[in-house]
This record gives C-alpha cells, structure tokens and sequence, in this order.
C-alpha cells in the first residue's frame, strides 16, 4: 500500500511519532507503570519509533530527489 501524503503531512507524521514515542517512554519510567505494562510500553514505542525513522527516511529521498532536480540531474 502507497498513502499519497505530501511533504508537511509526512512532517507532521513524523512528529507525531516521535510524540507518542516520548509519552509512551516516559509511562514506561514511571514508577507506578507495572512491570507487564512497562514492557508493553517500551515495546510500542520502540515500534512508534521505527515508523519515524521509515518515515524520516522517505522524507530525506524525497529531499534528496528534489534537489537533484533542482540541480538539472
């Protein structure tokens, strides 16, 4: 499957991951998260992280297309 986002929506994506990363994380530190929902969490933001970097990459080949162009290539 192929979603047709344009730049800022993949921005805005990317950011919002990294939000739900951090808020997960900081549950996951937290002293009255349980040990089974500690690990649930630190689980789910490490995959809320992978979809960043999937998304921050995609970001950058788009960047890096642009300029290419942008140099006649």
């Amino acid at each position: 499957m192929t979603l047709k986002l344009d730049r800022s929506d993949c921005t805005r994506l990317a950011l919002a991951c990294t939000a739900l990363q951090q808020s997960i994380e900081n549950e996951a530190a937290d002293p009255a998260t349980s040990a089974d929902r500690r690990t649930i969490a630190q689980s789910s933001a490490a995959a809320w992280a992978r979809l960043h970097d999937r998304v921050r990459a995609q970001i950058d080949e788009y960047d890096r297309k642009q300029a290419e162009r942008g140099r006649g290539a």
